[in-house]
């Protein structure tokens, strides 16, 4: 074998094995807010990996008014927590959740018709609230109204 052909083997397996190992390739990886923001009011965070790095998900929240992150999703609309492998370009999109508020009656001493001293109603966040209609009853007292934490009517 000859001078030349020897460094054209050399050439040549060095390409290949450049090309096993993904030499110098590489991914982005880009968290999608859907409609929230994060922190510093982008929408969109992009990172770049080596191809087959172990990457940790971001600990970063995007934040939605009226919603709960969730989590991030894939393409695949799987949930992606901790650790993965990257292997491709990626797009994680946040998932939310309505917020919730809990209204609870509570009767002062009183009861409902059905025995109870309280009652729980559920809102999504910035919702009307319509109280509830059942009044409670307490031997020799009149209902006069709910009144919420600062006794106002």
């Amino acid at each position: 074998m000859n001078k030349v052909s020897k460094i054209l083997l050399v050439v040549i397996a060095s390409f290949t094995l450049c090309l096993i190992t993904s030499c110098g390739k590489k991914y982005t990886l880009k968290y999608d807010a859907n409609g929230g923001k994060f922190d510093d009011n982008n929408s969109i965070v992009e990172e770049e990996y080596k191809a087959k790095k172990e990457v940790n998900i971001i600990s970063k929240k995007p934040t939605l008014e009226g919603k709960e992150f969730i989590g991030w999703y894939n393409e695949e609309n799987e949930l992606v927590e901790g650790n993965f492998v990257i292997t491709k370009n990626t797009t994680l999109v946040a998932k939310y959740q309505d917020v919730m508020y809990t209204v609870e009656y509570k009767t002062n001493s009183g009861k409902f018709a059905d025995g109870t001293t309280s009652k729980t109603q559920e809102y999504k966040y910035n919702a009307t609230i319509t109280l509830i209609e059942e009044v409670p009853t307490l031997e020799g007292k009149e209902f006069i109204g709910w009144y919420n934490e600062e006794n106002e009517l």
